[in-house]
C-alpha cells in the first residue's frame, strides 16, 4: 500500500540526505522504520488503568493495601531467612 506523509522541508532534506548516506530513499527509510514497531502495538491500544485491575481480579489477585509490606518488612534480613 502506499500512504502520503506530509513533513516540513527541514525534515523532508535531512531525511533526503540520512537516505543519500545510507544509499537508499526515504520510502525504504519510513518502511523500515514502520516494520521495527512492536507488531503487539499496531492496532492494540493500551489498557486503561481500570481494565488493568479488572484483568487481575479476574485472575484472583488481589489489589489490596493490606496485601502491601511496610518498608522495613520489604528490606529486612530476617525475612528473607
Amino acid at each position: 500500500k502506499k500512504i502520503t506523509v506530509s513533513v516540513d522541508d527541514d525534515t523532508y532534506r535531512s531525511a533526503k540526505e540520512w537516505a543519500a548516506i545510507r544509499k537508499t530513499s526515504v520510502s525504504a527509510l519510513v518502511r523500515e522504520y514502520l516494520n521495527s514497531l512492536p507488531k503487539n502495538a499496531l492496532g492494540s491500544p493500551a489498557k486503561a488503568p481500570s481494565e488493568v485491575i479488572a484483568d487481575i481480579r479476574e485472575q484472583g489477585r488481589g489489589i489490596r493495601l493490606s496485601d502491601n509490606v511496610s518498608r522495613e518488612e520489604l528490606y529486612s534480613r530476617d525475612a528473607l531467612r
